[in-house]
């Protein structure tokens, strides 16, 4: 931003127009300037949907009706306002499955083909509570062909026996995997949780997208789920770029034959493998 505002002022006051000892002085003032007013432009250019919403719902709230809706309006944008602000915050915000799902359709919608998750739930249940997830993950790939890695934080036992009550859907979620090259690992809730305390992170679930934002995801009272997000400005992102690369490093191979399904322990050649096709956090 300085570096443009630099040549927009080369081009509008050459140097011999402002010669003397204040030359120097008032050529940086007007690049401040320049850079700060280029900067409030680019910020209510991106939000510039936004402020056509609040104009148009001030044209309509021009007539007789004003002071009865406004209150309404008012406390609508002020329980928005909140929730933007609990969801970026360390502790999150309680959201539905819905708004959930409408929140995670949209990373997906408007991610550039690159994405990671851990997940504690079976498969059965995966598909249960997140039925557009898959799909929405395999048109992401598409954009770039990277298809990522799901890491289940569940025992093996238990992936067993959800294959024993669930064969159908298990079948489905594992080939799914595996016939669209997503690397489907398993680790035990118990090593996530100790990896997850060493990094001072409470939770064990986790979508990452692009390596540019992370959703951090915790079961709730009734149903509902506790999201928090966290961008690479966040003091919180390292840790869990680093929770990711532990969880990789310790999960196991998932394997499906003949109706059964086995954990196993993955050599060193495949770990640096899938630590390679990880890509880089920070390019």
């Amino acid at each position: 931003m300085a570096t443009l505002a630099f040549l927009l002022l080369q081009w509008v006051f050459p140097s011999n127009r402002l010669a003397g000892p204040l030359g120097p002085f008032v050529r940086h003032l007007c690049i401040l300037f320049t850079s700060a007013t280029f900067a409030l432009i680019l910020v209510l250019w991106r939000i510039r949907s936004q402020i056509m919403t609040l104009s148009e719902i001030s044209r309509k709230l021009a007539g007789p009706g004003r002071n009865t809706l406004m209150p309404f309006i008012s406390n609508s944008l002020e329980e928005l306002d909140a929730s933007i602000k609990a969801l970026l915050s360390e502790g999150g915000t309680t959201m539905s499955h819905r708004d959930l799902d409408r929140l995670t359709g949209l990373c997906f919608e408007y991610g550039q083909g690159v994405y990671h998750g851990s997940d504690s739930h079976v498969p059965s249940e995966f598909l249960e509570r997140y039925p557009l997830y898959l799909n929405r993950h395999l048109k992401n790939i598409s954009k770039r062909n990277n298809p990522g890695y799901r890491i289940l934080v569940v025992r093996c036992q238990d992936l067993k026996v959800d294959l024993s009550a669930n064969l159908e859907q298990v079948e489905y979620f594992y080939n799914l995997h595996i016939d669209n090259g997503i690397r489907l690992l398993q680790i035990d809730p118990s090593q996530a949780t100790a990896i997850s305390s060493r990094l001072f992170l409470d939770v064990t679930d986790m979508g990452i997208w692009d390596w540019k934002l992370v959703l951090l995801f915790k079961s709730s009272n009734g149903g509902r789920i506790s999201v928090s997000a966290v961008t690479r400005d966040d003091v919180a992102f390292e840790r869990c770029v680093s929770f990711y690369k532990l969880l990789l490093n310790e999960a196991n191979g998932v394997q499906m034959v003949r109706s059964s399904i086995k954990c196993h322990p993955r050599s060193l050649a495949v770990k640096d493998a899938d630590f390679a096709n990880l890509g880089d956090p920070y390019p």
